[in-house]
């Protein structure tokens, strides 16, 4: 039995964003568990909202409303009972955030990865992996560049341990500073503890105790390519890396890869995903996943929804692309 449903995309005022959250939106229903029982789906606007109409084979029950919860470019989701769309009814669609979604939101600083797409790269991680088919997972998630650390927040609002490295002092510190603040504000309980490591930089280890066992944030100032040794952490599940766009680093993102992959496989279970974002006028896709897969240990995901995620930022960056790859058996 088929079931017909629209489900509206997460609306933005700027329109540059709107174009990448709507061509993507529909990429994250195709990649997620849901994926192989969509029979169709089409862009429609019903009452002045803009949506994905999608035909699945299947009833959405707890489950699959579970995944949805998770989804970044969704939020919200109707079950057609009319081919016309007059008659919908909203379905109980929960986010199961741990912390308060103004800890991603808040902080503002100059490069700062969009929200909706970290929350997107994040899924993107765990629909490619081997815990996809756990609805709520607990899971560990690494950023080597973890700037101002979103993907970390991202992370710690769903109740996933975060786990960030970064080479700017400054940054960190105000990082770190922001996290001690917004977590004392919002009286969650949470012990922090600094270490030196000499040699290597220093780490910031925060325990907050909204869950049991309480959720684990790591903050690492050093060099990527020491990832493993700063972080000291159990191994991830998903590696997020945003690069720095812009032709004139190309050279900077072949080093940063070829600096750091090995500490950051030594950091992952096998098993675990990498989602890789940037920009195609400094590497091709083609270059980058030949690069990446002579590591040995690394498998692209590069057939559709997989490959099919390049998208336009602004103006200047016309051709930000997204590559998903699983750490494999090392080949002999």
């Amino acid at each position: 039995m088929s079931t017909d449903i629209f489900a509206v995309i997460a609306p933005q005022r700027a329109t540059l964003y709107s174009t990448w959250v709507r061509q993507l939106a529909p990429l994250e229903w195709l990649a997620s568990p849901l994926g192989p029982s969509i029979k169709e789906w089409t862009y429609e606007t019903l009452g002045g909202l803009e949506g994905i109409r999608l035909r699945l084979e299947q009833e959405l029950g707890e489950r699959e409303l579970d995944y949805i919860g998770y989804f970044a470019l969704t939020v919200g989701v109707f079950r057609l009972h009319t081919s016309d769309g007059s008659l919908l009814e909203p379905l109980p669609v929960e986010r199961r955030y741990v912390l308060p979604r103004t800890l991603l939101e808040t902080r503002r600083y100059k490069g700062k990865t969009n929200e909706l797409l970290t929350e997107f790269l994040l899924n993107l991680g765990w629909f490619a992996s081997p815990w996809r088919t756990q609805p709520r997972p607990r899971l560990r998630v690494i950023d080597p560049l973890c700037g101002g650390g979103t993907t970390l927040f991202a992370a710690l609002i769903r109740g996933w341990d975060a786990f960030g490295v970064e080479a700017d002092g400054k940054t960190v510190e105000t990082t770190v500073a922001y996290l001690k603040h917004f977590l004392r504000t919002s009286r969650v309980k949470h012990t922090v503890r600094r270490s030196r490591l000499k040699g290597l930089g220093q780490r910031w280890h925060f325990l907050i105790k909204v869950m049991e066992p309480p959720l684990s944030c790591v903050l690492a100032r050093g060099d990527t390519g020491d990832t493993f040794e700063l972080l000291a952490s159990p191994k991830g599940h998903i590696l997020v890396a945003d690069f720095p766009y812009g032709v004139q680093h190309r050279g900077l993102v072949i080093d940063l890869i070829t600096r750091g992959m090995n500490s950051w496989l030594r950091s992952l279970r096998k098993g675990a995903t990498l989602v890789l974002v940037w920009d195609q006028r400094t590497l091709a896709r083609e270059e980058l996943i030949h690069l990446l897969e002579g590591f040995g240990e690394l498998e692209a995901l590069d057939t559709p929804p997989w490959n099919r995620l390049m998208h336009p930022v602004d103006r200047v960056i016309k051709k930000r692309d997204i590559l998903v790859l699983r750490r494999v058996t090392p080949t002999s």
